[in-house]
């Protein structure tokens, strides 16, 4: 059983890496590696991921987030699940580029987020 999905973000910039920390720019693309891993291969739907990635984890902390009604924070994310984007490292937007997927092609494209009711990231 799986409760949650999440990353851990370490967004290192190639000076910490050289000097050995450990962990990868995940946040970017963590949402289209699940989808093209679970949703597109038919294990989950996508409302199952939306739970895993969003409900679920906010639920077990005691957030207020994850879900779209009143009382709840006004955090989320416009996406378009069946996008297919190329991963490409270097215009990444964290100040870390160390990712493993650099070059692999997936779907679901971030549109935008809106965090606490103003949007943070609009493409």
């Amino acid at each position: 059983w799986v409760d949650a999905i999440a990353t851990d973000h370490a967004p290192h910039t190639p000076a910490d890496k050289a000097a050995g920390a450990n962990g990868i720019s995940g946040i970017e693309h963590a949402f289209a590696s699940v989808n093209t891993a679970l949703v597109k291969s038919g294990e989950i739907s996508l409302n199952c991921l939306s739970r895993l990635m969003s409900k679920n984890p906010a639920d077990i902390m005691g957030l207020k987030k994850g879900r779209l009604q009143a009382g709840f924070d006004a955090d989320f994310v416009l996406l378009d699940p069946d996008k297919k984007i190329t991963v490409k490292a270097a215009e990444m937007l964290s100040r870390g580029k160390n990712t493993p997927l650099d070059g692999r092609e997936l779907f679901g494209e971030i549109i935008a987020t809106v965090r606490k009711g103003k949007i943070t990231y609009a493409k």
